[in-house]
């Protein structure tokens, strides 16, 4: 079925972040170990999602559960809000989105990044013009890489997974894609290297969302 929708990842598929994650993880570490959970084999080099989603199994040990995603969320936001005014347009992407807006694909950002900071840096950068639908975590309840979050947003889009296509750069947008039915495409230009993407499972795989109105009709079918 034909490609009419395309979502894309925010933070290394559109947008150089100056968020400071590695920091943000520890923090989110920290948090675990002063509600008395134990941090083991807990690093910042591991996924936020991964973190919290372990660090909510060890405070249920504790009895602890309850206070520990707000804190988490606090922290996320005050992150990310400092990274609002040096993020940067991937090189290229403004132009990309251009074009497949005029062959009238509908555009939408799916997100773990908070409404704020989201909104914050379309609308400074620009790329607000492009995009019919942004969707950020605190928007819906069970964000990447569960397929609500996809769904959600084809929803509001009206559209089916088969007539959309799903870009990002980390293996949680692909298993989220392929949970909701939708195809995916990876990208480079964010933080998953080329082997890691492949190892999670991505066989397709472009430099940058830069090239994709040059590849999407190999793929729009």
């Amino acid at each position: 079925m034909k490609v009419s929708g395309i979502l894309f990842n925010f933070d290394g598929t559109l947008i150089q972040s100056s968020i400071n994650f590695k920091e943000m993880k520890s923090e989110i570490i920290s948090l675990l170990g002063s509600l008395g959970a134990t941090v083991n084999g807990l690093t910042p080099e591991k996924a936020t999602v991964e973190i919290v989603d372990e660090g909510i199994k060890r405070l249920r040990l504790k009895g602890r559960n309850d206070e520990f995603m707000f804190k988490v969320e606090k922290i996320m936001d005050s992150f990310e809000l400092k990274g609002v005014n040096n993020a940067k347009v991937i090189p290229g992407i403004q132009e990309s989105l251009r074009k497949l807006k005029e062959r009238n694909y509908k555009l939408a950002i799916i997100t773990r990044s908070c409404k704020e900071y989201t909104k914050k840096v379309l609308e400074r950068t620009g790329l607000s013009n492009f995009i019919d639908l942004s969707l950020s975590r605190d928007e819906v309840e069970n964000p990447k890489p569960s397929a609500e979050h996809l769904l959600k947003a084809l929803e509001n889009l009206n559209l089916k997974p088969e007539e959309a296509l799903m870009v990002g750069d980390h293996k949680l947008d692909y298993i989220s894609a392929k949970k909701a039915g939708v195809k995916f495409i990876g990208v480079l230009t964010g933080f998953s290297s080329e082997k890691e993407l492949r190892e999670a499972g991505v066989e397709l795989i472009i430099e940058s969302v830069a090239s994709l109105p040059y590849l999407i009709d190999k793929i729009d079918c």
